[in-house]
């Protein structure tokens, strides 16, 4: 896997078949005012999907883990990045998503949905976290431990 720092707040790598991109900075949106200024050009969204193109490929993970999303840019960057991946056929895979993005993502009915994974591998693999198991005794069906029961 080779190794690439792009900018001072995005480290990119390539592996096999996927461009890694961890988040090591501020969020650059591509919002203007006071709150958010780009360091580029470009927001986000733009920055990474140049990167997309400059290595041929259209498989991503984005790495967010301890991003300060407190100005709340990332989840409106990712909704356009993953729109842009979505009409290309390509595929966006998310770890560490900060909560006040994974709940704005949830919210936007434009996006679909888009699980934060605990890390690369896990992305990569599509390998969620097991869902909480229900309380033992309540498993809405008829079968029991030792099986069905008798009748």
């Amino acid at each position: 896997m080779s190794r690439d720092v792009q900018d001072s707040d995005l480290i990119v790598e390539r592996g096999p078949g996927w461009l890694f991109v961890r988040l090591v900075g501020p969020v650059a949106t591509a919002t203007s005012g006071d709150d958010a200024v780009p360091p580029t050009d470009g927001g986000l969204a733009d920055r990474v999907w140049s990167l997309l193109r400059t290595h041929h490929t259209q498989r991503l993970v984005l790495e967010c883990a301890g991003i300060d999303d407190s100005r709340g840019g990332l989840a409106a960057e990712i909704a356009r990045l993953s729109g842009r991946l979505r009409d290309e056929g390509g595929t966006i895979r998310v770890c560490g998503l900060p909560a006040s993005a994974q709940a704005a993502l949830a919210a936007d009915a434009t996006v679909p949905p888009l699980p934060s994974f605990a890390n690369r591998t896990d992305a990569v693999v599509g390998r969620l976290a097991p869902a909480p198991r229900p309380p033992q005794g309540d498993t809405g069906s008829d079968q029991t431990p030792g099986g069905p029961r008798p009748r």
